[in-house]
């Protein structure tokens, strides 16, 4: 923060393209994660008609869930709840088949058009990333720490220092 500026809310339009930066950035990592890394210890073996392209899209989907936990240094949690078309519930009710409730309107709510932002916030972070040379095993056990002590509350500023820096590849 500058003297110039003042602190103020996010808006839902800036919320979204860090959002989707998020994912413009998981998705670079973990394309270029080693196939050694995605594959040996301490990963168990690929199952049966498993592919090591599986394994990235394992952990892409992974870190975006992660993301939406809150367990994402950069994000806070979302909401993530069901917007179901208005008439979704008559029709479904008229099939004899379950329905999904309505969550209403949540402030802030960013869903609706992020597959229309994907590319345009892609295509402008992508030429930003760098190849890094990041210790997946290390960066793996200090995301797992940090859903460990999320989960527990219990988080010193030195930890949360630590696994930030291990995270970032450092």
């Amino acid at each position: 923060m500058t003297a110039k500026t003042k602190p103020r809310e996010w808006t839902p339009d800036e919320v979204r393209t860090r959002f989707l930066e998020h994912l413009a950035v998981m998705v670079d990592y973990w394309a270029r994660v080693p196939e050694k890394d995605l594959v040996g210890q301490p990963r168990p073996p690929l199952r049966t008609g498993e592919t090591v392209a599986h394994r990235r899209l394992e952990g892409l989907a992974f870190s975006i869930c992660t993301a939406l936990d809150g367990c994402a240094v950069a994000l806070p949690a979302f909401v993530v709840a069901p917007s179901p078309h208005p008439e979704n519930r008559a029709f479904n009710i008229g099939r004899g088949e379950n329905y999904y409730s309505r969550a209403g309107n949540v402030p802030g709510d960013i869903a609706g058009g992020l597959h229309e932002q994907w590319h345009k916030v892609y295509d402008g972070i992508l030429p930003k990333l760098q190849p890094q040379q990041v210790d997946h095993t290390r960066v793996i056990g200090a995301a797992q720490r940090l859903i460990a002590a999320r989960a527990e509350k219990q988080l010193t500023e030195d930890e949360w220092a630590e696994l930030e820096e291990a995270l970032r590849g450092g």
